[in-house]
């Protein structure tokens, strides 16, 4: 193999473009042989089969009995030897289920600068991107805004196999097939784009739930309020409708016309992400959000450079504080009751609205099915 491969002219020049090789993980097979001192079956079932509990996963044939065997050619009892690396695992969809759950929580492990599934580089298609070793697709036609799936599939005579992971659901999708290879693009799409839409339908109602509302201030002589809204059949997720500090109208200011720049004039939102970190780390509370101006591109006019989008979500400071920090203060139930406006040294209390009190009585009555 080794011979075979130094007789190979290389397909790009070094470090210009990536590109799918199996031929690269035969060889890192090679290396984890030559670098741990045992085969590449010990090495995989030691670090990762036995740690994530895959206990029916294997590289060797196991017994006849646990075959699937569809009609013609298969690769059941087929030896591929230095190939391994390549595929050629034999294995249960609950054990691939306990991967991804392992991956999806564990994703950053490899090291503390590398997020496993990033991209890495970009392939000839504008959706779709190399991991390590991820094939990533990212499209916006099944919920109206951006999803990413990191992906990886693979395939042999008579056997053919996918996962999926979608990150910002926590979800994981295993598919195997025995049998036609075009099973696996119709399974895929009858499976994936559903289970999607149900789970950001669900997921957008549970925002709602959690965040949605009016929140005042409880000093009645500070006319301070923020109104957030969430509505779950759109394409957008916590939004502000309204905020008014001390009396003015933040969101007809000039505040939002510099942060806006020279789009001050074009269709636009303020909304709110995640940020993922706690005012209170050790404990957990106080989730901090930033909130920002997006320029709204469903319009009828669209200039080609309107889809280019760099997020600046580090705005200007007020006294220290970022103007666009929030930060949610919640009840054992996980619902907030207070947001914090840090620049505004303002706690705002929140109080119910219809559309909360809509979803609760979704809730009571059972009708939280989204039509897909």
């Amino acid at each position: 193999m080794l011979d075979f491969i130094k007789g190979e002219p290389p397909l790009f020049a070094p470090n210009q473009q990536s590109t799918y090789s199996n031929v690269a993980f035969n060889l890192l097979g090679l290396v984890l042989e030559n670098v741990t001192g045992i085969s590449y079956t010990d090495y995989v079932t030691s670090a990762i089969f036995k740690p994530t509990s895959m206990n029916s996963t294997t590289l060797e044939k196991p017994n006849d009995k646990f075959a699937v065997l569809p009609k013609g050619k298969n690769y059941w009892d087929v030896e591929i030897g230095v190939q391994r690396p390549t595929g050629g695992i034999y294995a249960s969809s609950s054990d691939m289920s306990r991967f991804l759950r392992y991956v999806l929580t564990q994703y950053n492990g490899i090291t503390s600068a590398l997020n496993w599934i990033n991209p890495m580089s970009f392939t000839a298609d504008g959706n779709s991107f190399y991991g390590m070793p991820w094939e990533i697709f990212r499209t916006s036609r099944i919920l109206g805004r951006p999803t990413t799936f990191i992906t990886k599939g693979g395939g042999m005579p008579g056997y053919f196999s996918y996962i999926i992971l979608i990150p910002d659901y926590g979800l994981g999708v295993t598919i195997l097939v025995g049998g036609e290879s075009k099973l696996l693009g119709q399974i895929r799409e009858a499976v994936a784009v559903p289970l999607l839409r149900a789970v950001d339908y669900v997921a957008m109602s549970q925002l709602a739930e959690r965040y949605s509302g009016v929140y005042v201030s409880a000093n009645g002589s500070l006319n301070s309020s923020l109104t957030l809204a969430v509505d779950p059949g759109s394409k957008h997720g916590l939004v502000v409708r309204e905020f008014i500090s001390n009396g003015t109208d933040v969101l007809s200011s000039p505040l939002l016309r510099l942060a806006l720049g020279d789009d001050a004039d074009k269709p636009w939102r303020v909304q709110l992400i995640p940020t993922l970190l706690y005012r209170d780390k050790l404990a957990q509370k106080g989730e901090l959000w930033r909130m920002l101006v997006i320029l709204d591109r469903t319009g009828s006019k669209h200039e080609i450079w309107d889809d280019f989008c760099n997020t600046d979500v580090d705005y200007p400071r007020y006294a220290g504080k970022p103007l666009n920090e929030i930060v949610f203060w919640g009840n054992k139930e996980g619902h907030a009751v207070e947001a914090e406006l840090s620049a505004f040294r303002v706690k705002l209390q929140r109080k119910p609205t219809v559309q909360q009190a809509g979803l609760k009585a979704q809730k009571v009555l059972g009708n939280t099915n989204p039509q897909i």
